[in-house]
């Protein structure tokens, strides 16, 4: 590096981390002597760890960089929660394969017991990939092998879509012929639900008042969660939840996969490997969710109860296989104690793009 380079990146980490807890962070991770001082031979020693991983070797700890340094220094996680094995559920993105009785059965061998119906998809209408009769035909299957099952809907913040939902779903839960009881109404609020998708309210916070009476009202005198799933960062992921502290259930998506895209420095988008102790790691990224699950009002009060939402697809970590990631993953939600691991998705396990690894892994937890 020219000492110009340096003079750059030593001014930039000590702007952007002074403290020099971080900077002894940094040192002992990247190899560097650790006297919490941002100098010449840390700032190479950072520039020498950012060229063995890929990353544009500067020596300025940005963004990217930080996230890999308090990836590799985690702790292991704790040891499983031994308490009751937690439930294992799918989300179901296959409406042609579930009315087959051969996929509930190959199912119910890998110790799957709770199904989710994504009920209908992400567009502003609400459009119903299931009729009455396909809904009573699965639950005639479910109730044949004592498996409980739900439907998924992702809300849009406006009246028109929530009035629709209220009348194709209410049917559905006030049916006295399906011959088993639907078990939870969740909304998946990850896609839609976002300031700038509201019409008919004030704000998203008024939607959401809104979106917890509709959904109420659907399950109002049935024995069914109420439930919403959002990703990591979701505002109904955290303390700032509005919807999600009024349900039964929360499983928010620590999703570890192994390829993501990101800006490189020309600020185009690129693919890229996620290391085995990156934050979006397995077992780091569903810490790092469900430690901000922790914080939903109520959580800790017993409602709503937290479930984890985990991912089967794109699981192939370098030096690692799938079965071993998705392990992981399944370890660290147990540390928090969940009372249901609900796996994106049948496609990836049980249908078109299913793999070994999962239905090895699945085996292997049972």
């Amino acid at each position: 590096m020219s000492p110009s380079e340096i003079t750059s990146a030593t001014n930039y980490n000590k702007k952007h981390l002074p403290s020099e807890g971080e900077a002894n962070l940094v040192q002992s991770v990247v190899g560097a002597k650790e006297d919490g001082i941002w100098g010449e031979l840390t700032v190479e020693a950072v520039a020498e760890w950012q060229r063995r991983r890929d990353l544009y070797a500067d020596g300025k700890v940005g963004p990217d960089t930080w996230d890999m340094i308090q990836g590799e220094c985690r702790l292991e996680p704790e040891p499983a929660h031994s308490g009751q094995k937690p439930v294992h559920g799918i989300w179901v993105d296959d409406p042609r394969r579930i009315k087959q009785a051969k996929y509930w059965d190959e199912m119910q061998e890998h110790g799957i017991s709770s199904i989710a119906l994504m009920f209908e998809g992400m567009n502003e209408k609400f459009n119903p990939f299931y009729s009455y009769d396909s809904v009573e035909a699965i639950c005639k299957l479910a109730l044949e092998r004592n498996m409980q099952v739900g439907i998924t809907d992702w809300p849009w913040p406006n009246e028109r879509w929530m009035n629709d939902m209220y009348a194709h779903t209410r049917r559905m839960f006030d049916r006295d012929d399906l011959g088993f009881p639907l078990a939870f109404h969740e909304s998946d609020v990850e896609g839609n639900w976002k300031p700038k998708n509201v019409r008919d309210f004030i704000n998203i916070d008024k939607a959401g008042n809104r979106l917890v009476d509709v959904k109420s009202a659907v399950v109002d005198g049935t024995y069914a969660r109420m439930e919403t799933t959002s990703f990591t960062s979701h505002t109904e992921n955290g303390r700032a939840a509005d919807v999600a502290p009024h349900m039964d259930a929360v499983f928010n998506q620590g999703y570890a996969v192994r390829s993501r895209r990101r800006k490189n420095k020309e600020g185009e988008n690129e693919k890229w490997l996620i290391p085995w102790s990156h934050t979006y790691g397995p077992g780091n990224m569903v810490k790092h969710t469900l430690d901000r699950s922790l914080q939903i009002p109520g959580i800790g009060d017993g409602l709503p109860k937290l479930g984890a939402g985990l991912a089967a697809y794109d699981q192939k970590w370098p030096g690692h296989s799938g079965q071993e990631a998705m392990l992981k993953s399944y370890e660290q939600a147990l540390t928090f104690g969940v009372f249901e691991v609900r796996w994106w998705s049948f496609k990836w396990i049980f249908g078109k793009y299913a793999k070994a690894y999962g239905k090895s892994f699945l085996k292997s937890v049972r």
